[in-house]
Order: C-alpha cells, then structure tokens, then sequence
C-alpha cells in the first residue's frame, strides 16, 4: 500500500503579472505568508495557511502548488490562489485549469533487502545505485512510467507518476521482483 506525501500541480493564468503589486496586495492580508525577493527567485511564493502548500507565482501568468498532501488540500488551495486572483483582475475561476504533474507517495516492503545483491538481480539497466553517493537504490520500471527510491530497510519513495493507481502497480512491480530475488537466496 502506498501513501501520497506531495501533490506537485499548476496552471496558467494566462496573463502577465507584476509580481511586486502582487506581494504587496498578498502581505497585507492576514494568515498569508508572502515570500518575494526577484533577485533570489523568479517567484512571489506564498502560503494560504501555516505549513500548508506552497504556491509560487510567475510574472508570466504561470504557477505551481506544491506540498498538497491529499487532493482536497491541493484543491482548496487552488480555490484560494484563484479566488484571490478573481478579486485583483477579475479572473474566472472557470477558465483556470490545474494540472496535476506528479505525485509522491511512500511505501514498505516490510522487509530489510541488500541492495547491492538485488541491483545485480533486477538488471543494472533498470537501477542507479552508487553506495558511495547515496545509501538508496533507484528503480526505474521498463513498463511503468515514475521512479522508486528504495532504502536497505525497504522503505521507499515512489515520484514520477500521477495517480496512486500507477504508484501501486510499480510497488507491485518491484515485491514480485523482491519475491523472486528472495526465493532465489534461499
């Protein structure tokens, strides 16, 4: 069973915005937390509650929402962003689309595995693994879009993929390969 930890989605507003009467007009409302600083980023950032997903707003019209941990928080936060918009330029909320781009979900294979044996196992084309660099194995699946990020103790960390469907067919993927490799050691 997987578990969705971060909702990444955007959308455009499709006109240009000036990003320092946005922060201004974003600052003086209370419980928003407003971040704008044009020479460290190119975004206004802000936030519609404490620790709540991360909006980051481009001059071009453009944004992104991300640290959503369900679709209900992704989509009020969205309701939020282009409600405020509505009132500032008259934007309907009808003709802004969001689009999910990827999901993170976490996973347990309930069992600790040697990822150097397993790599060899599963195909060297098919993993990154370099315990120099990194104490996790990444699994890229031939047949799956999205990547796992798998830790000896067989905790992971499933991204590139939109819905929990994908993410529970590339964990699936992986404990049959995880049963194979097993039942090869014994």
């Amino acid at each position: 069973m997987v578990e969705v930890v971060n909702i990444v989605a955007g959308g455009d507003l499709d006109y240009e915005l000036s990003l320092g009467a946005l922060y201004t007009h974003f600052e003086s409302i209370p419980k928003v937390e407003t971040h704008y600083d044009p020479e460290a980023s190119s975004a206004l950032q802000l936030r519609f509650e404490k620790d709540g997903p991360l909006c980051m707003i481009y001059r071009t019209g453009k944004f992104v929402i991300t640290g959503a941990e369900s679709k209900s928080e992704l989509l009020y936060t969205f309701d939020m962003l282009v409600s405020e918009f509505g009132e500032i330029n008259k934007v309907n909320e009808k003709d802004v689309n969001l689009e999910i781009y990827n999901k993170v979900f976490t996973g347990d294979l309930d069992q600790d595995i040697d990822l150097s044996t397993f790599g060899i196992f599963v195909g060297l084309e098919n993993i990154e693994y370099e315990p120099e660099q990194s104490p996790f194995l990444s699994y890229r699946s031939t047949s799956e879009k999205g990547v796992i990020t798998l830790a000896s103790t067989g905790k992971m960390v499933i991204n590139g993929v939109r819905s929990k469907d994908e993410a529970e067919h590339l964990l699936e993927e992986l404990k049959e390969k995880v049963q194979n490799f097993n039942s090869m050691e014994d």
